[in-house]
């Protein structure tokens, strides 16, 4: 998982779109991963929700948050576990935040100015893995 979220961030970074082929790579290896640590029914049912809702946000925000990044964070879920994936998730806000505000006071962008986020998660990600995640 990790070789294709740096490669998933790389591409995000480079062409503002994650292909679709690193998204059924993952997602593959991230169900059949899920399968054989035989998860239990309400651990489905909580990824399907939260993919769901995930996914409304990309599209209710017209992709302020992209397609791309809710779909591997949802994969994510699939080998860190709920739990760890919030921490995961919020961890990527704050780091983003601290970016932002980089930027900002630099003042080389503007607040209207976008990036991807898959980078943070990434980088969120293997936080959490070297905590012992």
């Amino acid at each position: 998982m990790t070789g294709l979220l740096a490669a998933a961030s790389w591409a995000d970074l480079k062409w503002r779109a994650v292909p679709s082929w690193m998204i059924v790579t993952a997602g593959s290896g991230g169900f059949l991963y899920a399968l054989f640590e035989r998860r239990e029914k309400w651990y489905w049912i909580f990824w399907s929700a939260s993919s769901a809702a995930i996914l409304i946000v990309c599209r209710a925000t017209r992709q302020a948050i992209g397609y791309g990044d809710g779909m591997m964070w949802s994969i994510m879920t699939l080998y860190l576990g709920i739990w760890k994936n919030i921490r995961v998730w919020m961890n990527a806000f704050v780091f983003a935040f601290f970016f932002s505000a980089a930027v900002l006071i630099t003042g080389k962008r503007n607040r209207k100015t976008e990036f991807p986020f898959l980078p943070f998660l990434t980088a969120a990600y293997l936080l959490e893995l070297f905590k012992g995640g």
